[in-house]
């Protein structure tokens, strides 16, 4: 499915490679918000754009419904584990704290916030679908940039090559603001993303539970 961006990538892509070579070629304006814009991201526009088009949200989407696919096995597993046995004794007072451990560590489908396997493999996938949700508004963040800069008099001054001139490196520090502005605008919503997930992704270790009495006791079978 294509969408606004991958309309525009060709142009505008064009557009920022000839941004970039102006002000190469041509220094930067002083004062103008190209530089500040260039010194925090520490990219061309023509680095924006292709970063930017690169991103697709579908990917990011179908990982995060073959995660959720897989929750109710998971969840499946936990209560085959659950099932009573007919004998008693030491050594079956250790299964079943060693059984419990476990059905703790898969965890189940209703509890996603959990600190278990099941818990860890949805927040992967709302991870995933945040992750989409971002490379969506970046792409139409650049969209809307590269659709205003090509419609301006920068557009048009850098269409055909020519001697790079105070116009010129004016004119290509406008385009490149435009595009630039988008790029730290991702940036920024990407930075907010990865501090709203961070230590919510981590490994969950399995604990092994406390023995319970003796490993080689007597063995009672149940009635």
């Amino acid at each position: 499915m294509t969408d606004a961006l991958d309309r525009l990538a060709g142009p505008g892509g064009d557009l920022a490679r000839r941004v970039d070579a102006a002000l190469i070629a041509g220094g930067l304006p002083p004062d103008h918000a190209v530089v500040d814009l260039l010194r925090n991201l520490r990219a061309l526009p023509g680095d924006v754009v292709d970063a930017i088009c690169a991103l697709r949200p579908a990917p990011l989407r179908a990982a995060a419904d073959a995660a959720r696919r897989h929750l109710d096995g998971y969840a499946e597993s936990a209560a085959d584990l659950t099932v009573a046995v007919a004998w008693a004794g030491p050594t079956s007072e250790r299964y079943r704290a060693r059984r419990r451990a476990l059905v703790a560590h898969l965890g189940s489908a209703g509890d996603p916030g959990a600190e278990s396997m099941t818990g860890r493999l949805a927040a992967t996938a709302s991870y995933l679908d945040d992750l989409a949700d971002w490379a969506e508004e970046a792409r139409a963040g650049l969209a809307r940039a590269l659709a205003t800069a090509l419609a301006s008099t920068a557009a048009v001054e850098l269409a055909a090559p020519s001697d790079v001139d105070r116009a010129t490196t004016g004119h290509a520090a406008d385009a490149g603001a435009l595009i630039l502005a988008a790029g730290a605008r991702a940036y920024e919503s990407g930075r907010v993303v990865a501090e709203r997930w961070a230590g919510r992704l981590d490994e969950v270790v399995y604990r092994e539970p406390a023995d319970v009495g003796a490993p080689g006791g007597a063995l009672r079978l149940g009635d």
